[in-house]
């Protein structure tokens, strides 16, 4: 990334105009996001400021709060994310995991370094030699600092497992309308003609959200329904379920509910001081709260099947996201439909299987969209 960076004129910035704090991809990330951009000249000036926030901050202070959000050089927003089990309890399986719009911020190792796993992660084998630093990396230095021999920190770096791409663009269904291989008109058309006017602003707002969104291709086959053909007009999941069945359950006026509980299904809220849920702070298995709450006397998937209220009783009126009368993640776990996750030899998958993440980690403005292969419900 230096390299680019000198092209570009950008390590003139930073030194005349810092402090800065640099996330620095390594290597064999940057080469291998070059090859799908298409070559060295897409590595626009742009884009690496992208990797850019004003002020010198360490590793300490990252970690200091929850989450840390900063604008970028390029106007981009970029959250720091602390996976942690001092305060996470034994949700998070690693001690302690930093992230950077999901990519992993490298631990310092000892050489000889163990070669890197899929997520990013090294072992160290303990051998003695000096520490190669990826963390607090002084990137450049000018003068001295208070008349002292000090130097003052004008450039601090820290390597981070993968280039910090795709650019945010918005919030999470900006970012499914934006995504250049349109790979999300099925889950939109739920939200924009089906769901409510609470649905869209929860998805809209500020709270963070990790929203698991089936991609088009996976409506050609629900799983565990046998085979259902997009060859129809719509090929809309949601379509099938309203009209599939003409008994009183999928009358009009509960097309709502449906959809409500369709989408609300596929979303996760973060609770207070939770990060949004990226790969990299993902480890074995766990059991999540999705935003749907099961109605009531029901604790499965199949209950909400038969009995659609409440779907979308959490919300108050008014379209306020945040007003919520009872959060997952609260105790109640019964409550609400839940995922589990679990990574699988690099794959992350969810509810036994029944779906994979195929797109990973895309940054919004109010968390995180990942792409699955099948819908969940």
């Amino acid at each position: 990334m230096a390299k680019y960076m000198r092209q570009a004129g950008v390590d003139a910035v930073l030194e005349e105009t810092g402090p800065f704090t640099v996330f620095v991809p390594t290597d064999k990330a940057f080469r291998a996001l070059l090859v799908q951009l298409g070559g060295p000249d897409r590595a626009e000036d742009n884009f690496l400021l992208h990797h850019v926030v004003p002020g010198a901050f360490r590793v300490s202070d990252l970690m200091a709060g929850d989450e840390m959000t900063g604008v970028s050089l390029a106007g981009t927003q970029l959250r720091a994310n602390l996976y942690a089990r001092q305060l996470y309890d034994n949700r998070w399986n690693d001690i302690e995991v930093l992230t950077v719009n999901g990519a992993r911020v490298l631990d310092d190792v000892n050489p000889p370094a163990s070669a890197a796993v899929n997520d990013g992660s090294t072992s160290d084998d303990g051998s003695g030699g000096s520490t190669q630093q990826r963390r607090d990396m002084v990137l450049s230095s000018s003068g001295s600092a208070g008349g002292s021999n000090q130097q003052q920190i004008m450039a601090i770096g820290h390597a981070v497992d993968r280039v910090l791409f795709p650019l945010p663009v918005g919030d999470v269904l900006a970012t499914m309308r934006a995504d250049r291989q349109r790979r999300y008109n099925v889950f939109l058309r739920a939200v924009d003609e089906h769901c409510s006017p609470n649905v869209r602003s929860l998805l809209t707002g500020s709270r963070t959200v990790t929203v698991f969104a089936p991609v088009d291709e996976a409506f050609r086959v629900r799983r565990g329904s046998g085979n259902y053909s997009t060859s129809s007009s719509s090929g809309s999941i949601v379509d099938w379920m309203l009209h599939e069945d003409t008994s009183s359950r999928f009358k009009k006026r509960n097309r709502r509910r449906i959809a409500d509980r369709f989408v609300l299904s596929h979303v996760v809220l973060a609770g207070p001081g939770d990060p949004p849920m990226y790969t990299a702070g993902l480890r074995f298995y766990q059991v999540r709260d999705t935003a749907y709450r099961l109605p009531e006397g029901g604790d499965s998937a199949a209950a909400a099947e038969e009995d659609d209220e409440g779907a979308a009783e959490d919300f108050n009126g008014g379209g306020d996201d945040g007003n919520l009368t009872v959060s997952p993640n609260d105790g109640e776990k019964s409550r609400f439909y839940q995922l589990t996750v679990y990574k699988d030899s690099g794959r992350i998958r969810l509810n036994g299987g029944a779906a994979q993440v195929l797109v990973r980690n895309v940054p919004a403005t109010n968390g995180v969209l990942h792409g699955l292969d099948a819908p969940l419900v």
